[in-house]
């Protein structure tokens, strides 16, 4: 077949390449957007992470201070309960708690702190000289992470405190110390400042690397196209000077069976058409529709002749996959389809097949035939052409929403001159069998019923690899 060639594959390439042109926008933001995202994730968990050492630097600095004013208060106890001891007032003896209530206060002097609060070693508050109205009390969690480590907490706007745990073997209890959070506010400001700053240079450095890369691929994209559109053309005056060629050779062994089996049916065809049309009248329309019926006849001939030039030659020289032969297929058929009104659809799961050009030629027109015969078939409904691979078989199904074939001619429905159409000729699907015999393929009549009918091209893949 003229048209089933090597510039199918190379127009199909053309095309997905301009696709991809129009959609070079949408991939350059999609990119741009990732990156961004990205970029984006790593400057927050950076910024997360220097918040985090913030805090931990100002719990290193304070926890010795903090440890060193409850000695300090836990030694002077001690001296004065010595005291109390040897004078015999017991009844005066400092306990846990009160130590805890004195370091509360005693750590108001540490510059830094503007409250504390004390708090039993079950949370319970103890003394409070808190500088904030509403002081939001730590809650259990806070004292069980507190036991082990100093817990430093900032809330916005600038409310800095560090819950500590103090006494000997830590069994006292804790210690609460609100603290100046300006500073800290003031810093973490600068820090989002600065890294905000550092984001936007990041991003813009290197979304115009991804441009420049990006334009530098179109560029390269586009040459290509221009080289393959160049290529492409010359590819499709050979064709032309091929088919030429194709029609001027001789014809095999089986061109002759079809001329043979073909020639004499339509040649009476033709007679009883002319004959029909200069009665005039009605019996000049029915010669009208049956000339057009032989023409389209004589032109599948022909269109059948030139494709099995190319398969005489027996070469194989280009292969196309299934997804290319059933686009073309509906290249062809889109116009009838359009006309007749019908829903043309493809349903293709094996898409990387491959067919050698001998036998893509002959299963073209088998596709071509069967689906012009559904379109015919179909008026206002759906012909769907579907391929897949079963076993070791690639199936092609063509189904149709007509009301079926009749019962009676479904046996000798590949029988040349069997039609169940109003100036059908019934060669079509005689031609069909003889191609697919051609290339080791069945044609067959899968399904019909009233809803409409399924034909089946099955062919054994295993033959032909």
């Amino acid at each position: 077949m003229v048209e089933l060639n090597h510039f199918v594959k190379m127009g199909n390439s053309i095309k997905g390449t301009q696709e991809g042109f129009l959609g070079s926008r949408r991939t350059l933001a999609i990119i741009l957007a990732t990156y961004g995202v990205m970029l984006a994730v790593l400057l927050f968990d950076l910024r997360e992470q220097l918040r985090t050492e913030a805090l931990a630097r100002i719990a290193g600095a304070m926890t010795p201070l903090v440890e060193e004013t409850f000695k300090m208060v836990a030694d002077d106890a001690l001296v004065r309960d010595l005291d109390y001891i040897e004078l015999g007032m017991n009844e005066l003896l400092h306990d846990s708690e009160e130590v805890l209530e004195e370091s509360a206060l005693r750590a108001l002097e540490i510059p830094e702190v503007k409250g504390a609060i004390s708090f039993d070693d079950e949370g319970d508050a103890l003394a409070s000289f808190s500088a904030i109205e509403d002081e939001v009390l730590p809650t259990a969690a806070d004292f069980e992470i507190a036991r082990n480590t100093p817990l430093v907490q900032f809330r916005e706007p600038a409310q800095l405190s560090i819950l500590h745990w103090l006494g000997e073997d830590r069994e006292s209890g804790f210690i609460l110390l609100q603290m100046e959070g300006d500073p800290l506010a003031a810093e973490r400001k600068a820090l989002d400042g600065k890294l905000i700053r550092q984001g936007l240079f990041a991003f813009t450095g290197g979304g115009g690397l991804i441009l420049l890369v990006f334009i530098s691929f179109l560029r390269r994209l586009r040459r290509s196209q221009d080289a393959l559109a160049e290529r492409t053309q010359k590819l499709v005056e050979s064709n032309q000077r091929l088919a030429q060629a194709c029609k001027a050779a001789g014809v095999g062994a089986v061109t002759s069976h079809l001329m043979h089996a073909l020639k004499n049916p339509l040649a009476g065809l033709r007679d009883y058409a002319r004959e029909q049309r200069e009665e005039g009248g009605d019996a000049g329309e029915d010669g009208r529709l049956l000339t057009e019926a032989t023409d389209r006849m004589q032109a599948i001939i022909q269109e059948t002749l030139g494709t099995l030039n190319e398969t005489e030659a027996d070469e194989v020289t280009y292969s196309f996959s299934l997804t290319e032969i059933l686009e073309l297929a509906r290249q062809r058929l889109h116009p009838a389809a359009e006309k007749a009104n019908v829903k043309l659809t493809i349903e293709n799961v094996a898409p990387e097949i491959e067919l050698d050009n001998l036998r893509a030629n002959l299963l073209l027109p088998i596709l071509l035939n069967l689906g012009q015969n559904a379109i015919e078939v179909s008026i206002e409904g759906e012909v769907k052409l579907e391929g897949k691979q079963e076993a070791e078989n690639l199936e092609l199904r063509v189904r149709d929403d007509g009301k079926g074939v009749p019962e009676q001619i479904r046996e000798r429905l590949f029988r040349p001159v069997q039609s169940s159409k109003p100036g059908g000729t019934g060669v079509g699907l005689a031609i069909c069998r003889e191609l697919a015999h051609r290339i080791e393929a069945e044609v067959s009549l899968e399904s019909s019923s009233s809803e409409g009918s399924c034909f089946l091209v099955r062919i054994e893949m295993a033959k032909h690899n």
